[in-house]
């Protein structure tokens, strides 16, 4: 390869006073490398001249044992990194010791950082704002499978075959700690702003948002002020609750005396908040922990979801892969029975969740089935409720089937682990749109029971 003449090098440069001798120049590129740049390694002959005349030099053995230690390190370099990402893939194949997945802890681009609800471990209160008096409750409940104690002596008349697991009836004065957490501010702590769906609200434990009178669990959405340390102001104060770490259900799920409940029942009695604007009443669950992944891959269900003039009801599971690329909903939108508003009155609202044995001569097949029923209160009795959709999982329904794109997950996933249950009122955002001055304030979403059941 022949090189131009080098600045300082070329004999006829009138800058110079003399041309460099072949010792010189010698001594100027013995080393291998271009005398103008020292970033440049060359093994080929270097070509430079003295005068007119061609002068050329062989690269030193220091030259090629450079090239040598640099391509070694290189390739170690790679090497190390390869072995780095196979160490992470197999990693996020397994669940943490407090059962979270490392896509949990490196969400893909694009999804949530955690879905909405799940928090760290060591989360602290929204909005970096800490509540003052609220009680720290110490027990032993967990929402693990295989932790729930069933409890004893049903205050109420259980159906045929079932069993009574668990149930909350909100009566006394104060919500239990044994079974409720309160989840506080904006999202801060879940790693969200405005819950992820541009709400407006500020959620709070005062007595004034989320209280338990008369034998139900009251959640009011307030017009009052609450401004962050930033000057930030929510208009808007409301209560949302969970069962997180204290209880949790599935179909198939395991009782603390080591009973398998292969139908699982979770019926909840409803009163949805006057009808207005930019208002958004929840009852629904997600998974305790992320071990398909991020939200939507471990699951979302959502039994009594319903807005502004509370008229319909939406039902919906999520789950498939991460979102926003990936993930999938299967809705179902269902009226009152009767027409009307849920606002009206009670409404009682069942989901059947079993997995469920198949038996033939020569096959027997496992899945999981969702039936949620909607029925108003007056005819709980008969149990004669209006179905309102039916979704199996993909080992069964293969074009139409739930799934999880998780390689962790079995043919049944995500909805083959624990999902513990959430009640909210939320103030404006995606769903429901904009609070407005037409917004009714105070209002109330009113909670009467929610009982759990189990059958084998």
């Amino acid at each position: 390869m022949q090189r131009e003449p080098m600045e300082g090098r070329h004999a006829n440069d009138a800058s110079q006073e003399h041309a460099y001798t072949e010792e010189e120049t010698n001594a100027r590129v013995y080393d291998g490398f271009r005398p103008d740049d020292k970033a440049s390694v060359v093994l080929e002959n270097v070509k430079v001249f003295d005068g007119d005349q061609e002068v050329s030099f062989q690269p030193s053995c220091w030259s090629r044992f450079k090239v040598l230690i640099w391509g070694t390190a290189a390739v170690l370099v790679v090497a190390a990194i390869i072995g780095l990402s196979v160490a992470m893939v197999e990693t996020n194949k397994n669940t943490t010791t407090n059962g979270q997945s490392e896509a949990e802890i490196f969400p893909p681009p694009g999804a949530p950082p955690y879905s909405p609800g799940m928090e760290p471990e060591e989360s602290s209160s929204g909005g970096g704002v800490t509540p003052e008096g609220v009680p720290i409750v110490v027990d032993e409940s967990s929402d693990e499978d295989g932790t729930l104690e069933i409890m004893k002596n049903p205050p109420f008349n259980v159906p045929n075959g079932w069993t009574a697991l668990w149930w909350e009836e909100f009566n006394g004065n104060n919500l239990d700690p044994r079974w409720w957490n309160y989840q506080y501010g904006y999202g801060e702590a879940e790693g969200l702003w405005a819950w992820g769906n541009e709400e407006e609200q500020f959620y709070t434990d005062s007595e004034s948002n989320v209280q338990v009178s008369d034998g139900t669990l009251k959640i009011t959405a307030r017009r009052e002020d609450t401004v962050l340390p930033d000057g930030y102001v929510f208009e808007y104060t409301s209560g949302r609750i969970n069962t997180k770490g204290k209880a949790a259900f599935y179909g198939g799920m395991t009782t603390a005396d080591g009973t398998q409940w292969n139908t699982v029942r979770i019926e909840a009695s409803l009163k949805a908040p006057r009808p207005t604007v930019g208002l958004w009443a929840a009852y629904w669950m997600l998974p305790i922990d992320m071990r398909y992944g991020v939200w939507a891959s471990s699951g979302e269900i959502d039994i009594y979801e319903m807005k502004n003039q509370f008229i319909k009801n939406n039902m919906a599971l999520h789950y498939g892969g991460p979102w926003p690329k990936y993930s999938e909903r299967f809705n179902a939108y269902e009226n009152r029975p009767g027409g009307g508003s849920f606002s009206e009155d009670f409404t009682v609202v069942t989901m059947d969740w079993s997995p469920t044995e198949i038996q033939s001569t020569c096959l027997m097949l496992l899945h999981v089935c969702l039936v949620v029923h909607c029925f108003t209160a007056w005819s709980a009795v008969s149990m004669d409720g209006e179905l309102a959709f039916t979704l199996k999982s993909q080992s069964v329904d293969s074009k139409n089937g739930w799934y999880s794109k998780s390689l962790n997950g079995g043919p049944n996933s995500p909805f083959d682990m624990p999902f513990y249950i959430i009640l909210n009122l939320a103030v404006g955002g995606k769903y429901p749109g904009d609070a407005t001055p037409d917004t009714l304030t105070p209002n109330t979403f009113e909670i009467d029971y929610i009982r759990v059941f189990g059958k084998n």
